[in-house]
């Protein structure tokens, strides 16, 4: 009995040793396994661009200078890259391309339901590694859902060997900048408002309207591809005026969010419609939106500027977008004061590394004030070559004391008429209800 016993006794033991070795063996599964769990979710997320291009989210900061992460590795000047007046977002991020791959790509902020989404406002690189093909890119947001714990942020792609844009899911980001906020009060439509002897009545304000630029064709109901409709009726010294337009629109809301506007006036399928993008977020009780007004005709003797047989020289349109330090010592062909404003007009030029896109432009001009004209707009009111045949005049913006205007059908031209004004706009503002 005791031999049995003792059979039976060391046939548990072993079993036991057994179990213990299987538990050991699990327990150190279990461990690796919960390692590996919690290495793979502390992974930065990344996303891959049709290009080759990595991008890997290092975090997001906010306030009025926001810094890089300590992940980005940034130090000395470049940690002070971005400064402002507000608080604003900042998403860093790294970026490993191929070679000299540059990618294209731009960042949209949506809130979770997917109803509304803001584009970004600047970007940045730091720590170019030219070598390795490795960035550190920030890149601002000025509007975001900041009422939200969180929200997406959205990729849109421009692929330059398809031809083709992509809009994907990026990255999911815990709001830095959650409430609490006030409440605005909106007023009820129509509103009117006055700008010197300028009279603005806005009767509609229709969000979530079908923008004529369509950002995302894979999904004709993207909030990226939905502005903010708005009718007028506009008075100036009591009486209809035809020859305002608005031009620009910046809209804020309670929660610090504040977003630049383009206004869109081309006809949609019958009468001109006037719809710009972006709005904000439609769950807020109220939106300010402050309307630029600027005058299309009857442009006053003393906001006049015309210039003869500009010359028209052959030059690289690189040298058109990097006008700045290249080539701000080379005279100026004419120049005037306008407005207490000194204007300088520097030779056309007809590009010879552009052929056709960009609505095939062909050339273009540049034009410097000093100082910068706050509160006003240039407006090319008649441009011909010298055998008089119309050219066509596109504003590529102004960078502050700098304003730029390419040229459609050129030609031959080697000389330019032109008559400019410069004019003082009109500026109005509105509290509205973003949803009826």
């Amino acid at each position: 009995m005791w031999a049995i016993a003792s059979l039976y006794q060391g046939a548990f033991i072993g079993v036991m040793n057994a179990k213990k070795w299987c538990w050991s063996v699990g327990s150190f599964l279990i461990a690796g396994l919960v390692a590996g769990a919690v290495w793979w979710l502390s992974r930065p997320p990344s996303i891959a661009l049709s290009t080759g291009t990595k991008l890997t989210l290092l975090g997001v900061s906010y306030g009025k200078h926001p810094k890089p992460p300590k992940s980005a590795g940034v130090t000395g000047r470049g940690r002070g890259a971005f400064s402002g007046t507000n608080d604003f977002l900042v998403v860093w991020l790294r970026q490993q391309r191929r070679g000299q791959q540059w990618p294209n790509y731009q960042l949209y902020a949506y809130d979770e339901k997917g109803e509304a989404c803001a584009g970004f406002s600047g970007m940045t690189y730091l720590n170019n590694n030219q070598q390795k093909g490795e960035d550190v890119v920030g890149i601002r947001l000025d509007a975001f859902p900041r009422r939200e714990s969180k929200f997406k942020l959205r990729l849109q792609e421009w692929n330059p060997q398809t031809g083709v844009q992509t809009v994907k899911d990026a990255f999911t980001v815990r709001n830095p900048a959650r409430g609490p906020f006030p409440k605005w009060n909106p007023d009820s439509l129509p509103i009117t408002q006055s700008d010197d002897d300028l009279e603005v009545t806005l009767n509609q304000f229709s969000p979530g309207q079908k923008t004529p630029y369509q950002r995302n064709g894979q999904d004709p109901n993207d909030a990226m591809n939905r502005g903010v409709e708005v009718a007028f009726d506009v008075r100036q010294g009591g009486n209809a005026a035809t020859n305002w337009a608005p031009v620009q629109v910046i809209t804020s809301d309670a929660t610090g969010n504040s977003i630049i506007g383009w206004i869109n006036r081309m006809p949609q399928g019958g009468d001109p419609t006037t719809v710009f993008q972006w709005g904000l977020w439609p769950d807020e009780p109220a939106w300010k939106v402050r309307f630029e007004f600027s005058r299309t005709t009857g442009f006053h003797d003393d906001e006049l500027w015309t210039v003869q047989d500009v010359p028209v020289a052959p030059d690289k349109m690189q040298n058109f977008w990097n006008f700045g330090p290249r080539n701000r010592n080379k005279p100026a062909f004419a120049e005037v004061t306008l407005n207490g404003i000194h204007l300088k007009l520097f030779p056309a030029m007809k590009f010879t590394d552009q052929q056709g896109g960009l609505g095939r432009l062909e050339g273009g001009f540049t034009i410097e004030t000093k100082p910068a004209p706050e509160g006003m707009r240039m407006t090319v009111v008649n441009l011909t070559a010298e055998d008089g045949h119309k050219v066509r005049p596109m504003n590529w913006g102004t960078g502050g004391t700098q304003y730029r205007f390419g040229l459609q059908d050129l030609g031959d031209a080697k000389t330019l008429n032109l008559t400019i004004a410069l004019h003082k706009s009109r500026f109005v503002e509105f509290t509205v209800k973003p949803k009826s």
